[in-house]
């Protein structure tokens, strides 16, 4: 479904053919906007699952996570797995170990000038990435990670037109949940508590339909993480 589409839905479900208040289609549009946003945040669908590359440069540790963008867009989101081209081979290194966002401070690390050709393990702190040994060769590092989507243009020039032409993977599989939970929030603000309530139920539901949805896709080869055979991870 487009957006308009989806829009449409929540206004009837709201106002059953009623005249819709003219202070109304921008708070809606911003409702289904920030619906977009928190479905994409709270939940790691199959679709923003990812693949990304960066270079290393030879004694440099750390990278922006800007280099893994989409169309010039930082969608950086979580990281899911690391790991390196093998020069000159079509396999790549074992997945490298996560660190948590101090275990370089822990460990000592953040004075530890060790090099090494393959790092074996980064972290991750806000947009940028850091290896450990530091890089000592160019090499590429590859990664599977989520992503956020763009969120839904809500104002601009003719956002009306460009609004409800818009459509994007969550629109597609998980329209209803934005539908219903847009719905429960408009009725909470027209106090009729009991609408609500049933509109929030049948979000839940929705929810967990899109949720069984993305656990039956991840079986897709696609979306399959590097799986490590002889100490060494296949090509994606």
């Amino acid at each position: 479904m487009t957006y308009g589409e989806i829009y449409d839905e929540i206004l009837l479900n709201c106002f059953a053919g009623a005249v819709v208040p003219e202070n109304m289609p921008v708070p809606i549009r911003k409702k289904i906007a920030s619906c977009q946003r928190m479905l994409n945040r709270d939940y790691n669908f199959w679709f923003t699952l990812s693949l990304g590359s960066l270079d290393t440069v030879a004694g440099t540790q750390s990278y922006t996570l800007a280099g893994l963008t989409t169309a010039g867009i930082n969608d950086f989101k979580e990281i899911e797995k690391v790991w390196f081209m093998v020069d000159g081979q079509t396999y790549g290194t074992p997945v490298l170990s996560q660190m948590d966002i101090a275990d370089h401070l822990d460990r000592g690390l953040q004075t530890n000038s060790e090099t090494a050709e393959y790092p074996s393990q980064f972290r991750i702190d806000g947009q940028y990435i850091y290896f450990y040994p530091i890089p000592s060769e160019v090499r590429t590092a590859k990664f599977l990670y989520w992503r956020f989507l763009p969120i839904v243009p809500v104002l601009g020039t003719a956002v009306d037109a460009v609004f409800s032409a818009y459509e994007d993977d969550i629109s597609r599989y998980c329209a209803e949940c934005i539908i219903f939970y847009v719905t429960a929030q408009i009725k909470l603000q027209q106090d009729e508590w009991q609408s609500q309530q049933i509109y929030m139920q049948y979000f839940n539901v929705a929810l967990e339909g899109a949720m069984m949805e993305d656990k039956a896709r991840r079986s897709i080869p696609e979306t399959v993480a590097p799986r490590v055979s002889n100490g060494n991870s296949s090509l994606l």
